[in-house]
This record gives structure tokens, C-alpha cells and sequence, in this order.
């Protein structure tokens, strides 16, 4: 570690996948990756170009090893794009939560993002993935998924 590791504050975030089916929830949390495009996309904010903003939400079956379901791929920063990307939907609301983390939410209905997901991503209007996140399998049939990603800035 320098200096500089010890000067830079890093952006991170948390995924909350909320699994919603006869009235049970069952849920899921894990830090996520944010990926080497979101400073690209903060620094055009910092330069008061708003025109990229987060606004979708993406989820796939692409984030295992291969024949091992219950095992992710750790996501990198370098990650461009979800390896098997199964549903994309608007950003349905972005919140403050104090001075420094924003939330979006989205929701999949039943029938929406039907599968054995493993893996989520976070993606701007220009499609450009800020954030991924990959898990040990979730299956999404007849379920409403609800997924809250806050991003600590």
C-alpha cells in the first residue's frame, strides 16, 4: 500500500436481492463491484455532464463456474457487461440515504427474469455497467424479485 491507497476514498456499494413469493421473503445481501466505467461516468458528473445517469437494472445467469452453480465468479472492476444478461428494467426509484449513498430499486415481476440467477448489474442510460455483483444460485420462477442497490459515494 502508498500513499495514495491510503488518500483515495474507493466508491462501494451493496446489493439486497429480496425474493418475494406467498408472502415469504427470502433475501440475499453482498457487496458488490463497482466497475472501472463508474469513474468514468462520476467524472463526467464532476464535469456537470448528466447525460449518462444509472438507471437500469440487469440480471443474468452468467456469474458461475461452469457446472457449479453455487459457486460465483468473483466480478472484477474491468467487468464490462453481465455474462448471460436474462432481463433489463428501469430504475424504478433512486433515494438518498444521507449525504453520501443513493439507492436504486427496481422490481421483476413474476414472469420477468425467469431463472437460475447469478449474477446482477447496475447500468447507465448509454448501457455502460457501473456495478456488478455475482452469488451462488438463485431460482426465480413465479417470485417477485426486488432488488435495492445502494452505492456509497
Amino acid at each position: 500500500m502508498d500513499c495514495n491507497d491510503k488518500m483515495v476514498r474507493r466508491i462501494t456499494g451493496e446489493v439486497t436481492l429480496l425474493f418475494c413469493h406467498r408472502g415469504r421473503v427470502i433475501d440475499s445481501v453482498g457487496a458488490n463491484t463497482i466497475t472501472d466505467v463508474a469513474y468514468d461516468v462520476i467524472s463526467d458528473w464532476a464535469a456537470q455532464d448528466f447525460s449518462d445517469v444509472v438507471a437500469e437494472i440487469a440480471v443474468g445467469d452468467g456469474g458461475n463456474v461452469p457446472g457449479d452453480p453455487f459457486t460465483p465468479i468473483p466480478a472484477t472492476e474491468a467487468d464490462a457487461a453481465l455474462v448471460n444478461e436474462l432481463d433489463r428494467k428501469a430504475v424504478a426509484t433512486i433515494s438518498k440515504l444521507g449525504s453520501n449513498i443513493t439507492e436504486y430499486v427496481t422490481s421483476f415481476l413474476p414472469g420477468e427474469g425467469v431463472g437460475q440467477l447469478t449474477e446482477v448489474g447496475l447500468f447507465t442510460t448509454t448501457n455502460r455497467m457501473f456495478a456488478r455483483h455475482t452469488f451462488g444460485v438463485k431460482v426465480k420462477n413465479g417470485t417477485t424479485l426486488i432488488v435495492r442497490w445502494k452505492v456509497t459515494f
